[in-house]
């Protein structure tokens, strides 16, 4: 692959993962919004998750730099303070990194999840995520 389609490759994984992290963001923000900017349905991450899964890790800093820039544009538009906005956005992407890290490392890729040991490493992995990001995002 030539240098240029390499740079459109990656411009455009960046766009669409700015793009798709910007409007679930912004759309769990409008339809669930409680006081203190707190959003009761997140999307967003799980998504973003779910990318990083199906990416090779190399094109990890691709997806969370657009994933990043989506979540603070949607943040700011919100009516955060630009500082807020990139804490918030940055809690966000350590939580989708945490989440698809250990998952990449505890499951085989395609793992089906069929029995309670699986299934109850996902339900923590599900847990670890925010338990990290949101103790930083309250602070």
């Amino acid at each position: 692959m030539s240098r240029l389609a390499r740079a459109f490759r990656t411009t455009g994984r960046f766009l669409a993962a700015g793009a798709i992290v910007f409007l679930l963001a912004w759309a769990g923000m409008v339809l669930t919004r409680q006081d203190g900017s707190i959003a009761t349905l997140w999307m967003a991450n799980a998504v973003l998750i779910a990318g990083l899964l199906r990416s090779p890790t190399e094109g990890w800093p691709v997806l969370v730099g657009g994933a990043f820039a989506g979540n603070l544009v949607a943040n700011m538009l919100m009516g955060d303070p630009t500082g807020l906005a990139a804490a918030l956005a940055v809690c966000n992407m350590l939580e989708a990194l945490v989440v698809a890290t250990l998952f990449a490392r505890i499951f085989a890729p395609g793992a089906a999840f069929r029995t309670l040991d699986q299934l109850g490493r996902l339900a923590v992995l599900a847990l670890l995520g925010p338990l990290v990001s949101t103790p930083l995002a309250g602070w």
